[in-house]
């Protein structure tokens, strides 16, 4: 934003509502000029009335119409994973959710569950268990589905870091990925390259969408009407899925 003459600040909430009011109501105190709100759970009526006449946008979350807008297509991203799967031959496909009542895990099941639809497919009995968007919840628990007797052969994790606990999990339990299971994540970070197996994933736009981010706050502090095109997540094929034999 330099070209702008603005300077940036960042705070963290850790989706934490107290800490997310105090952050706005600080930001309102130093008479900040635009304000862009990613996630969080914060009621938007609540982010409205802290932040009064100042410009502000929210950004992958659960929106109402009071304040502008713009998200990933979640249920896009998820149909296309578990689609992934499905024309792969997988019929016994598992899901590890995120946290319950988050938008973007919300959006994902509703991706998976539409997909499984289309190829004349159920979610079987626990086939839908909470990843929690977390290493350690998916590792947990899809340990506690296995030792249960469930026995899926592929798995579409809600995030990245729930894929990679879903992949170790798999490891203890003697199964190889992908040879046994396939296993596909959401997000496309960093690592997944690095990672054994190479992940599969979906990827988000993140830099695309951080700066359509800036340039519509930008729009909407000078009063121009903003009109991006979101970019489309899509799926990278690595190693850590394969056809079903």
């Amino acid at each position: 934003m330099r070209n702008h003459s603005y300077d940036i600040i960042i705070e963290t909430t850790n989706w934490e509502q107290s800490r997310e009011r105090h952050e706005l109501q600080d930001l309102v105190s130093r008479q900040v000029d635009g304000i862009i709100v990613v996630g969080g759970d914060l009621a938007e009526e609540d982010i409205a009335a802290l932040t009064g006449k100042i410009p502000t946008l929210l950004m992958c979350r659960r929106g109402k119409g009071i304040l502008p807008l713009i998200n990933v297509d979640n249920e896009m991203g998820g149909y296309l994973a578990t689609n992934h799967l499905v024309q792969l031959g997988h019929k016994k496909i598992m899901h590890l959710t995120g946290p319950s009542g988050n938008i973007d895990s919300e959006n994902r099941i509703a991706g998976y569950l539409r997909s499984l639809q289309n190829a004349g497919l159920v979610a079987e009995p626990g086939m839908v268990i909470d990843g929690h968007f977390e290493s350690r919840n998916a590792f947990q628990n899809l340990t506690t589905a296995l030792k249960g007797g469930v026995k899926p052969t592929a798995i579409f994790a809600a995030n990245d870091h729930s894929a990679f606990g879903a992949i170790q999990a798999l490891h203890q339990y003697g199964l190889r990925v992908p040879e046994d299971v396939s296993v596909i994540g959401f997000d496309d970070l960093p690592i997944d390259e690095y990672y054994i197996p190479r992940l599969t994933t979906v990827r988000q736009p993140f830099a695309e969408m951080g700066e359509i981010g800036v340039r519509y706050l930008l729009d909407l502090i000078s009063g121009n009407k903003p009109n991006y095109d979101i970019p489309p997540v899509q799926v990278i094929i690595r190693d850590s899925t394969q056809t079903q034999g």
